[in-house]
C-alpha cells in the first residue's frame, strides 16, 4: 500500500507524550522519591529554625508552583523543539508491503525492513514505530483510507511487537 502525509505540531506532541508515558514502577519510584525529598526540605527547615507547619506549608507551594511552571513551560518546550527538526514535517511518500517500510521526501529516502521495529505504540491519531529506545517514527493515522488502517494494523501485529 502507499500513503502520504504531512506530520505536523499536534502529530509531534502527541507522539512524544505517548513515547513519554511510564511504567506504574516508575510512577511509583518517583512518588517516593517525590516524598522523600519533601521529607528530607521539611526536616531540613524544621532544622533551622522554621516550624513545622511552616515548614510543611511551603513544601506544599514549592511542588504546587513547579507542577504550574512546567504545565505552562512544557508546550512552549515541545512547539521550540518542533520547530528545530524541520524535516519531521516534510511531506512524505510511504510505501509499506509485507517485507519494509519505504519512506520517501523531497529531502531524505529511507527503508526499513520490519526486523528494525521493536516495537510500535497505537494512539488515538498515530502509529509511532520504534526502531530503539528513544527513536521513533510516526505515521498519522489520516494518511490512510478505506481499509489501509485496518490493514497496516493486522500487518503491525504480525511484524512488530505492540508495546
Amino acid at each position: 500500500m502507499n500513503i502520504e502525509y504531512q506530520c505536523n505540531l499536534g502529530d509531534y506532541q502527541e507522539a512524544l507524550l505517548a513515547h513519554g508515558n511510564r511504567s506504574m514502577e516508575r510512577k511509583i519510584l518517583y512518588a517516593v522519591g517525590g516524598c522523600f525529598i519533601s521529607t528530607f526540605i521539611v526536616f531540613l527547615l524544621v532544622t533551622l529554625g522554621i516550624g513545622e507547619g511552616a515548614a510543611f506549608l511551603g513544601v506544599i507551594v514549592f511542588w504546587f508552583c513547579s507542577a504550574f511552571v512546567i504545565r505552562l513551560a512544557c508546550p512552549l518546550w515541545i512547539k521550540r523543539d518542533f520547530l528545530k527538526h524541520p524535516i519531521f514535517a516534510q511531506a512524505q511518500t510511504v510505501r509499506i508491503d509485507e517485507n519494509a517500510i519505504e519512506y520517501k521526501s523531497h529531502v531524505a529516502y529511507s527503508e526499513a525492513k520490519w526486523g528494525a521495529y521493536s516495537k510500535f505504540r497505537e494512539t488515538p491519531n498515530l502509529f509511532v514505530l520504534y526502531s530503539g529506545a528513544r527513536l521513533f517514527h510516526v505515521i498519522p493515522k489520516r494518511a490512510f483510507h478505506g481499509t489501509q488502517l485496518d490493514d497496516f494494523r493486522e500487518l503491525l501485529r504480525e511484524k512488530v511487537r505492540p508495546q
